[in-house]
Parts: structure tokens; C-alpha cells; sequence
């Protein structure tokens, strides 16, 4: 029978990336901090086709006929901006039509544990609208968080960071009408599917948007290499390795290697975050 082993999306990072060389060692100084814990966790959607968050990954608008993108046109954002690279966006119909559906169940479940408890902060604010100078910082909970009666995470609870993984920070950043953008955040993404891991290193930007009541959406996305994709092929038991496989090839539109053939493949999460406090 069809199964799917319990799936862990976990967060490590790469020493701090995104420090701009602001003065005292790109500290922000004072302010107040403002702390969002992950609610929701998605993949980045084409809605409507060819329309969909995310970044310009490489500074290059292709097109069908560009070679430094494999030949795979660029997106455009819901604002209109060109040259957004979210190839794998285009893929999420496909996979949802097959036993890879499951995947985002599997990650809201985790994130409801604890198994994936993503911290939001940012730091040095004195205004939470417009400040030009705050630090952004991801970091990875310790213990799971208290749920509502409705099953979803209470807001404004307390959560530990945990000590023994190392926190990401963007420094000398600007909010600009409550949001903020870092760039090169080195992220380290983990998905255990069917007992094996699938392994996403990104150099990745992210983009947090925060409300007035301090609950915070926004996306970050990264060029990943295929072959981590393809390693969800060594253990299929839901058949669609051959699927993936054929897919993330023909959609790879990033960084092209021997023979014009790309090897990353653009990705983009989309996310929200609920207000919390962090110990």
C-alpha cells in the first residue's frame, strides 16, 4: 500500500550572511524586537500562470531563447516586477496530481508538533512601518509550541530558542512600509520523505512582510541543486521518480553547466508567521 513516512522540514544555517558593513560592526542599536513563530508553510504557486512571488535570483530576465537561463522564461511577480526566478513553481500542479499532494500535509503537521518551529525576529526597531536600519534573524525552536481548541498555534505564547542550532542574521536592513528584505540568507532545508532525506541548500533571499497587529506573511526562495531533488528517487515508494526526475530537468533554469544543461532549479516557500515572544 501507498504510504508516506512522517515528513521534518528543518532549519540550519551558514554563519552570518547579509552583514552590509554599517558602522559598529552592523549592529542597529536600541529599538524594540518583533518576533513571528511559522504557521504555514507552502510552496510558491503560479496564480495566475506565469504570475507568482518570489525573486530575481540572478540578476538576468530570461527568456525562451536566452541561454543563461536553459531557456526557461523568468516569471513576474504580482506587482509586475520581470525576471523572477520560482521554476518550481510550475511544477507544484503536476505534483499535487500525484501521491506527492500529501507533501504540504505532511509539513503542517510538523509545524503543529514542533518538528518544524521557524523563529522570525527583527531587531533594532524603532519604527515598525519605516526604520532604516533593524537586523533580521531565523532561528529553530526548542520545544513544541501550545495550541488553540481549534488546533492551530496561540499567538503571543513564549518559545525557547534552541541553543545547539546556530541562528541566521541579516544585518543593517531597512523596513519599508513594514517590510523588510535579506539577501544571500544562507539556508539549510531538510525534508525526511519515506525515511530518507531530501537535502535543499540555498543561498537564499527572503522577504517579511509584518502587519499592525505584528503578524508576519512573506516568501523566501533559492537556486537548489537537482540533484538534491532527485534523491527523493532513491526510495520511492509513492512512483514518481521518474516524474520528478523528468520535471526538474526539463524546469532547471539556473546556473548552466557542461553541455548548456542548468543544475539548479529556482524554488520559492511561501509562509506566515503568528506573533510571539522568544526566551
Amino acid at each position: 500500500m501507498t504510504r508516506l513516512l512522517p515528513l521534518i522540514l528543518l532549519l540550519a544555517c551558514s554563519p552570518e550572511k547579509g552583514d552590509q558593513g554599517k558602522k559598529n560592526a552592523g549592529v542597529c542599536k536600541g529599538g524594540d524586537s518583533m518576533t513571528g513563530v511559522l504557521s504555514n508553510l507552502t510552496f510558491g504557486r503560479q496564480e495566475p500562470l506565469g504570475v507568482t512571488w518570489g525573486f530575481d535570483l540572478d540578476g538576468h530576465d530570461s527568456s525562451i531563447a536566452d541561454a543563461e537561463g536553459c531557456y526557461r522564461a523568468d516569471l513576474v511577480d504580482p506587482n509586475g516586477k520581470s525576471g523572477i526566478d520560482s521554476a518550481f513553481s510550475g511544477l507544484v500542479p503536476a505534483i499535487e496530481a500525484t501521491e506527492g499532494a500529501a507533501i504540504e500535509g505532511l509539513i503542517e503537521d510538523s509545524i503543529l508538533a514542533g518538528e518544524l518551529q521557524m523563529l522570525f525576529s527583527i531587531d533594532g526597531v524603532d519604527d515598525p512601518l519605516n526604520d532604516d536600519c533593524v537586523t533580521m534573524e531565523i532561528s529553530e525552536g526548542l520545544d513544541p509550541p501550545l495550541l488553540a481548541t481549534d488546533g492551530s498555534i496561540l499567538d503571543w505564547q513564549t518559545l525557547t530558542r534552541d541553543a545547539a542550532v546556530p541562528t541566521v542574521r541579516s544585518r543593517n536592513l531597512k523596513l519599508v512600509d513594514g517590510s523588510v528584505v535579506g539577501r544571500g540568507v544562507g539556508l539549510h532545508l531538510e525534508l525526511e520523505v519515506l525515511g530518507e532525506p531530501v537535502i535543499f541548500d540555498m543561498d537564499a533571499n527572503i522577504q517579511i512582510d509584518i502587519d499592525d497587529e505584528g503578524y508576519m506573511s512573506g516568501y523566501f526562495g533559492g537556486g537548489v541543486d537537482i540533484e538534491q531533488i532527485f534523491a527523493i528517487s532513491e526510495s520511492d515508494e509513492i512512483g514518481i521518480s521518474e516524474l520528478i526526475e523528468s520535471l526538474v530537468t526539463s524546469a532547471a533554469d539556473m546556473t548552466p553547466g557542461v553541455g548548456g544543461q542548468c543544475e539548479q532549479l529556482s524554488v520559492t516557500f511561501e509562509f506566515e508567521a503568528i506573533p510571539a515572544y522568544v526566551f
